[in-house]
């Protein structure tokens, strides 16, 4: 599309193109979604913390994001206030874009562990990760740029991966210790609530990753379980089988893995 076209575009007021007639099933693509959402600040930006101490722990938390996700090749598709969608394979496909997502995961979750242990970081952060194929939209905010998102169904499945219930005896800060099973941060109460404080995957993002790469497989107490070295992080990952969750405007009940950095 040239410049000409852009801007009779821009003063139709058409915002949003498909590519051309011919090519909008090939705009279509596999692509693994990444969702991180921090737990707690918005019950803290409507409490008496000031403007200033919000906007220092944003930047704070998504500062170290943009290296991260250079670093494994994703693509930062936009910021959600206090959370961020990440893309792998929505510019250039990769073999490598499943596990670059969960990389990219375990990294996010690394840096915020070692904000809160310098006492600098008040609030978790939940992370889903998703694969599926997703149509590619472009988006034309005015006569010089175009941005590229990911639209469709199984973006709404990542982030409802990505969101967390509350339980009536704990404060919305997500400050207190949690017990057995949930010390993990991913876990799933019996009425099929989903609570994620950590990184949680669907069964379409695991299956992925087991093509990509070798994983030893190995019988846990609630299922099959899948571990791997990685070479990129120097760490062991585990993944593990944790439910079914009830995922608000997700029809079927949506088997739920947690990744746990041991």
């Amino acid at each position: 599309m040239d410049d000409i076209q852009i801007k009779d575009y821009v003063a139709e007021g058409r915002l949003f193109q498909f590519f051309e007639s011919t090519e909008v099933v090939n705009s279509a693509r596999k692509v693994t979604i990444l969702f991180a959402d921090l737990r707690g600040f918005t019950a803290a930006s409507e409490g008496g913390i000031s403007e200033g101490e919000l906007t220092r722990s944003l930047y704070t938390a998504f500062d170290p994001i943009a290296d991260i996700v250079k670093r494994f090749k994703g693509k930062i598709d936009k910021f959600t206030g206090d959370g961020v969608m990440i893309t792998f394979g929505s510019t250039q496909v990769s073999p490598e874009d499943e596990i670059n997502a969960l990389r990219t995961a375990v990294s996010i979750q690394g840096v915020i562990k070692d904000l809160q242990r310098q006492g600098r970081m008040p609030y978790r952060m939940g992370i889903g990760l998703h694969t599926g194929r997703a149509q590619i939209g472009r988006f034309l905010p005015d006569e010089k740029s175009v941005d590229i998102t990911v639209i469709g169904r199984h973006v709404n499945i990542a982030s409802r991966v990505t969101s967390s219930g509350t339980r009536p005896w704990e404060p919305e800060d997500e400050t207190t210790t949690r017990r057995g099973d949930t010390d993990q941060g991913v876990w799933i109460d019996r009425d099929g609530i989903l609570y994620n404080w950590g990184i949680a995957a669907t069964p379409e993002h695991v299956e992925a990753l087991r093509r990509s790469i070798p994983w030893e497989v190995e019988e846990g107490d609630s299922g099959v379980r899948y571990t791997c070295f990685d070479s990129a992080l120097q760490k062991k990952i585990l993944i593990e089988y944790v439910g079914d969750a009830k995922l608000r405007g997700v029809e079927r009940a949506q088997p739920i893995y947690r990744v746990v950095v041991p």
